[in-house]
């Protein structure tokens, strides 16, 4: 929202749609990290070390989705072509969120 707000767009069906990517790559990142620590738990890791491996483990593939993501959106965040202006509030606001 702070986004939007600071490029002075309103928000929109678009800005919505931003939003929902936005979730969702942060909620898939959530359910890896979450799972493999679920699988450290049940090798007999003590909650401390699960979560120190797992974050040691999981944090590159984790980035890399946030990354693989947020620099699909780049080109079409910059577009300036006719029919860009109903992608461009999404893009923008799901870049800004990485």
């Amino acid at each position: 929202m702070l986004a939007l707000a600071l490029r002075g767009m309103p928000f929109s069906i678009s800005a919505g749609v931003g939003f929902i990517a936005l979730f969702g790559v942060a909620v898939l990142n959530g359910v890896v990290m979450v799972s493999y620590l679920n699988h450290l738990r049940t090798v007999g890791r003590t909650l401390n070390e699960a979560v120190t491996e797992g974050a040691l483990t999981r944090l590159r593939p984790v980035l890399m989705t946030a990354l693989v993501a947020s620099l699909g959106f780049i080109p079409m965040a910059l577009a300036t072509s006719a029919g860009a202006k109903c992608n461009v509030r999404w893009q923008r606001l799901s870049l800004a969120g990485w």
